[in-house]
This record gives structure tokens, sequence and C-alpha cells, in this order.
């Protein structure tokens, strides 16, 4: 009889792969295609503990028998997983034949391990990938978990991060109940996908009495605890409300204070796309912004939290027909969309400036074309038309294009000269380190831009404001302030407040406001969307807000 350690083995591939074997222990959970296995008793200094048996049909076992199974061991991937993930197969015993299967006893008690307080610890600093590999398939515990990130995607499940013990001991903790990325992103904090139908919101800050069990799993090269139920009556909602920006408060008086504002909308368009047009015909490329609320709720944001900037900087704002396959580029419709709302929501009627992509090759969504571009508050500032236009450095070729534009503020008979871009840089979903390497590239551009267009007189300012898909020690971000070019906004604020988006299980700025002036400007990250489930959000980043103050030294 084979120990189920000893098929597991220390490293991510079984040293008994091939082989046919038996072996024994405790079912800790039942699925449509198998059974999970475990020791009763656990030594992780020796081997992996438990094991998947896959059936090919959901078995006639139940959580708490003991059962002697032969089969085989393999490595198993799953089908169309990604070419970089088939590294990191999960070790499975492959067991067709009932006959194979036999139930010694039920009702056991049923083998779990504690992760956190009282059991196994993870890593703060380094990759816990070694010990999750020691526990695949295994039962395991979190008590008292408290949710690091808010959920995408959950018509039925969650992807969820999870501090056991109510965060106990972890530091640079938000208001919000998050944590704030760290060096290493934060390898304490715990994988989950749960199930959410009866679920009220899921929102950073949410907590669980007692705790939350599960098994251990394998998804995209990234190991997970799968939990299998959860009881609604034990969890306790997040009292987190989106945020409100406190500079209108600060700043009372308007009328020597220009607000300037980014804003990622994720995406917004204003078609229902016909499946038919989008491409690979996937559902999920279709969507309706509008019916679904969503158009609405972000205009509500830019009025109610965002405090009704003078100029917003807009990223991910998609051409007419959004995600179909077509030559259109144009995005007017989706504007004036924008506009409308905000004025049918009791805030001004704004004004908006872009400049179109070429067609599907700026990345984004297939069929999108993506942009960013300008609102802004016509009663509050004028556009200098000719000064508006898509910054055409090398580093951008591939990847959205910064669109420049130079706004007038007149206040007490002085007209302040403000050069913009919007910024939306090379993403962190696809290429890897040349993703990473475009991002320095582009950060390098923008460096370049603000050297060039460096303010030559007291009421002259630049700033650059948007999504810059990296951290602030990231490379990229510190290439924008070398020589001072451009000075990075958010270091004024507290390292907690410091985030606009959520992964991982963490919270970290990807969108970031770096000007160049002589007066102060006062920023504030105002967290409506990343703290929060995506039923309740309108975007998947926050805004940025600041406050230019022209006062120099006026009541």
């Amino acid at each position: 009889m084979n120990s189920i350690r000893s098929i597991q083995g220390i490293g991510p591939r079984s040293p008994l792969e091939g082989q046919q074997v038996d072996t024994e222990g405790i079912v800790t959970a039942v699925d449509d295609k198998g059974f999970y296995l475990q020791e009763p008793v656990a030594d992780l200094n020796q081997g992996g503990p438990a094991v998947y048996v896959f059936t090919g049909r959901r078995p006639t076992v139940n959580p708490g028998d003991d059962v002697a199974v032969s089969g085989k061991v393999v490595e198993f991937v799953r089908p169309n997983e990604r070419e970089e993930f088939s590294d990191a197969p999960t070790t499975q015993l492959e067991a067709k034949d009932p006959a194979a299967l036999v139930v010694r006893s039920s009702g056991n008690p049923v083998p779990s391990i504690t992760i956190g307080k009282g059991g196994v610890q993870l890593s703060k600093t380094a990759s816990n990938s070694d010990l999750w590999e020691k526990l695949e398939s295994a039962r395991v515990k979190i008590d008292s978990p408290v949710i690091t990130n808010a959920p995408n995607d959950i018509p039925r499940y969650a992807d969820l991060y999870a501090l056991p013990n109510d965060g106990e001991g972890v530091e640079g903790r938000t208001k919000a109940g998050g944590v704030i990325r760290n060096a290493a992103g934060n390898p304490d904090a715990i994988p989950m996908r749960m199930p959410t139908e009866g679920l009220p919101a899921v929102n950073v800050g949410t907590k669980f009495k007692g705790a939350l069990e599960g098994n251990v799993v394998q998804r995209h090269g990234h190991h997970q605890v799968t939990v299998w139920d959860v009881d609604p009556g034990k969890m306790i909602e997040s009292p987190i409300k989106p945020g409100i920006t406190t500079l209108r408060e600060k700043f009372p008086d308007p009328t020597h204070v220009l607000f300037v504002a980014s804003l990622n909308g994720e995406n917004k368009d204003v078609k229902i796309e016909d499946v038919n047009k989008v491409a690979q015909r996937n559902q999920h490329n279709v969507d309706d912004d509008v019916g679904s609320g969503q158009l609405e709720r972000m205009c509500q944001r830019i009025i109610e939290n965002m405090g009704t900037p003078d100029i917003v900087a807009m990223q991910e704002i998609q051409d007419n027909d959004g995600g179909e396959i077509s030559e259109e580029v144009d995005a007017n419709l989706t504007w004036d969309a924008i506009v409308d709302q905000i004025v049918a929501l009791g805030g001004p009627r704004y004004k908006w400036v872009d400049r179109p992509p070429e067609n599907n090759k700026e990345g984004g969504m297939p069929g999108g074309n993506i942009r960013t571009g300008f609102l802004y508050n016509p009663d509050r500032v004028t556009l200098d038309e000719a000064s508006v236009y898509r910054l055409a450095d090398p580093a951008f070729d591939g990847s959205r294009k910064p669109l420049v534009a130079t706004f007038g503020f007149t206040h007490g008979g002085v007209t302040e000269k403000v050069t913009l871009a919007s910024v939306h840089n090379k993403s962190k979903r696809s290429g890897g380190e040349a993703a990473e390497a475009a991002r320095d590239a582009q950060g390098t551009a923008i460096n370049r831009w603000a050297m060039e267009h460096a303010p030559k007189g007291a009421n002259e300012h630049i700033g650059v404001f948007g999504d810059r898909n990296a951290y602030t020690d990231e490379q990229s971000v510190k290439n924008e302030e070398v020589g001072g070019a451009l000075t990075m906004l958010s270091r004024q604020l507290p390292e907690t407040e410091r985030y606009s988006t959520q992964f991982g299980g963490s919270s970290g700025e990807l969108d970031h406001a770096a000007v160049k002036t002589s007066v102060p400007v006062a920023i504030d990250l105002v967290h409506v969307n990343a703290d929060f489930d995506e039923r309740f959000r309108s975007g998947d980043h926050d805004p940025t807000c600041t406050a230019w103050d022209f006062r120099r030294g006026q009541a």
C-alpha cells in the first residue's frame, strides 16, 4: 500500500508518475468527476498528504468515508490551459473502474489543515509556491477570514483572497480592510474560489464568522482554495461606502482653484454588440453598458464622488459599435451619451475631445478601439483646439497613444495655461517582460515629452494623468520623474491610501497623476470601484482627483 505522501512527493511531479498504485485515506470532498482523498494526519515535510482521485463520473462516496483505491498516477493539465502553465500539472490518481474503490467505513472525522494561527504559516515576503504544492488537493481551513479583494465576473462564484485570523499581524491594511501591495505581492493572502449565489455584496473587508473550508486546486498555474459552500448567515458584510473627494470641502471657493481628475472608463460604449460580429463570437465580448446601468453609475461617480471636476482625463472609451469588428473608429456616440447622462443627473454639460486611434492597432478589446480623451466643463475652462494631438512616440506603437491638450483657466483676470496628457500605457495582462520593457520605454517617452514642454513661466503648467499599468515602485513610473521633469502627487498621501486597483488580493496604485508646476496641487484617490463587488461599481479603477491652487497667497 502506497501512502498518499509517497504518491505526491515533495515536488511538482509525482515520483510514481505513470505507475499503478494502491493507496488509502479519508474522503474530504466529492465533485462530478471524482473525489479528494487525504491522510488523517499530515506531515508536510514528507510530502503532500492529499490527492485527487479521478473517476470520470460522480463517485458513490461521501466526505468522511475511509476508502482504499487502486489507480494510475497521472499528471493532469487542464484542457486549453495556456502553454506557460503546462509545467505546473496536478498529481491525480486515475481510477475509473468502480471495482478499484472500496469503502471501509463511513462517518469518520474529515481531516483538514489550518492555514494561519495554530497551523501552517504562509510567508509574508517570499513565494509560497512550494508550500501550496504540498497542500495540493488537501482540505484546508481558514479561521476568521477577511476578504482583501473585490470579485469580478460572478454569476455563480468569485475568485477571492483572504487573510486568516482577521488579518492579525498583517501590515499595510487599508481603511476598507484590504492590504497594500508589498514588494513580494503579499503572498500571505490566501486565494479562494467561492460560490456567491444568495450572498449580498462581497466587498473588501467582508468577514466570515468561524472558518471557511475547502480543497486546494490548481487553475491557470496558481493554487487556490475551492470553498464548496458558504453559509450566508456567517457572512459579515463590509461597512464600506463609496468614497467622496475631500477636495471640494478643502477648497470651497473654486474661483482660483482648478479641479482636474482622471478616470478609466473600463471599455464603456453605447452598443449592445452582435455576438456574430465580435472576436471569436465570444459572448464575453458582448455587454450593455447603458441597460446595465454601468454608464449611468460612472456618470454619477463623476458628479457625486469626484466632485464634478473641471477636466477629466479619460481612458478606455470604446468606439460607437463597441467590441464589434468593423471599420468604425469614431466614439462620438459614446462621448455624447456620457455627456447627456451627466446632464440628466444634474451635472454640467461637459464637452469632450479625442483623436480616434488606428483601427484595431492600439490594443484593448478587439474591435473596441479604446482611446484616451478629455471631458471638460466649458463654463470653467477653454480648450485650445490647435493644441490637441496624440503623442506619436515609437514607444506607444501598438498601444494607446496619449492625448495631449492645453486648457485655459481664467481667474481674477489671470489665465493659466495647463497642458495635460491623458495616458493609458501597455497592459499588465499580456506580454510579461516584453510588456514591462514597453512600459519602461513609455515612461521614458513621457519624461522626454515633459522635458520638452516644461513650463516657461509662472502661468504655464503641465500634468500627466491616467492608467500607467505600473505600480509606483516600478521602473516605468520612476522614469517619468527623471531629472525633475515631473512629480508624482500621490506621495503626499499615507501609504495605505495609495491604491486605485485590486490584483492578487492586494491594493495597488496603477493610476497616477504627475505634474510640473509652480503652484501647490492637492490629490485625492477616491475609492469607489477597487474595493467593491463588480455588481456595485462602475469600473475596475478608482479615479484620481486633484486641485490646482492658483490663489498665490490670496485669501
